[in-house]
């Protein structure tokens, strides 16, 4: 005769779903305390976080009765990812719609150049950067901002020059982004520049911060081709005279004059720089039809 005090209740079932899902909102709990204390307690951010709870509560309630342990499990899991993805992607949503002058794929040049603004502009503003450098988080909207203004006129090209050896491997991220999406590497740069350079942000949370493929952005990281990538940008600085950053070349594309400007000029000066780079040109073709 069996033990009745050894029978099964029927309730147990009912009861190891009740367990899940408890284990399933401590660990949201947890989870989004940790958000918390990551996310610098930025108001938009918690409520990102509270919403993703009350879903996961609608969620369970939904399902309960209806699904596996393991299955309730897996959602949870799964949502929690989901928030954890969107609270990331949330600084590059907020400036992305900012670089509509930035090219997803460049047509004409070599894989490993960085370029914002159209390909055939008339005048390019070369930029030797470094995202440790305080002037060159100074500077760097400059450049964007004459862009954005010129009509088509102007681009904007990168030259990587990490003086600080802590911003090499951003540097050597940015580049590994460039790979994949040119537009995507000009609004990581914006990215690590506003999170204070390597102080604020590392290669790994970069990537988790850009609609990327992550698997062949750390492929990348791993190999390589970016590294060199960075040493050619850095050893062609230096035969070009470079010695501090930022240090900004604006180069007509068809007569070759250059200027050079140091330092985190305002922009006025780099226009200044572009229209003196137009005139000559322009006296350049009257001449030649003179003649």
């Amino acid at each position: 005769m069996s033990n009745p005090s050894k029978a099964t209740s029927p309730s147990s079932p009912n009861k190891v779903l009740m367990a899940v899902i408890v284990a399933g909102v401590f660990a949201a709990i947890v989870l989004s305390i940790v958000s918390f204390n990551t996310a610098k307690q930025n108001q938009g951010e918690m409520k990102a976080v509270t919403a993703a709870l009350e879903k996961q509560t609608e969620m369970m309630a939904q399902m309960q009765g209806t699904a596996s342990s393991q299955e309730l499990v897996d959602t949870i899991r799964s949502e929690m990812e989901e928030a954890r993805r969107e609270e990331m992607l949330r600084p590059f949503k907020a400036i992305a719609g900012s670089f509509a002058n930035a090219k997803e794929e460049l047509q004409n040049v070599e894989p490993g150049s960085e370029i914002y603004g159209s390909e055939s502009a008339e005048v390019s503003i070369v930029e030797f950067s470094d995202f440790d450098c305080p002037y060159c988080k100074r500077f760097h909207e400059t450049p964007k901002d004459v862009v954005d203004q010129s009509g088509g006129r102007v681009n904007w090209v990168w030259k990587h020059f990490p003086v600080h050896a802590s911003a090499r491997p951003l540097h050597e991220a940015t580049e590994c982004v460039a790979r994949q999406n040119n537009k995507l590497f000009w609004i990581a740069t914006q990215l690590i520049f506003d999170e204070g350079g390597s102080r604020g942000i590392k290669p790994a949370d970069l990537g988790g911060m850009l609609p990327l493929d992550q698997q062949a952005y750390q492929e990348c990281l791993n190999g390589r081709e970016a590294k060199l990538a960075v040493q050619e940008d850095y050893n062609f600085g230096q035969e070009a005279g470079v010695t501090g950053t930022p240090a900004t070349y604006v180069i007509h594309n068809r007569t070759n004059q250059v200027l050079q400007l140091k330092g985190a000029v305002p922009a006025n000066r780099v226009m200044d720089a572009v229209q003196q780079l137009v005139d000559a040109a322009n006296a350049q073709n009257r001449a030649q039809s003179e003649g």
